[in-house]
């Protein structure tokens, strides 16, 4: 995790998803974020020169469902 590694060495703040905030040394400060407007948006990459029938499934899923896809701004 680079953002959490240039926290570590002194170079700045990140903005973490509570699943890894466990990892952070006990040296660093922590302040959990709460709110209406606190949201943590996240996508799906993958190489498509692989093929993985599992992955493919999955992707073919998310497509469609239409309350996981953010929709395009016209």
């Amino acid at each position: 995790m680079w953002y959490l590694a240039l926290v570590i060495a002194g170079i700045g703040v990140a903005i973490l998803p509570e699943s890894i905030v466990h990892i952070a040394p006990t040296t660093i400060n922590r302040i959990p974020l709460t709110g209406s407007f606190v949201s943590w948006k996240v996508g799906i990459a993958w190489d498509e020169r692989i093929a993985d029938l599992i992955r493919d499934n999955f992707i073919d899923m998310v497509m469609s469902n239409d309350s996981l896809i953010e929709k395009k701004k016209a």
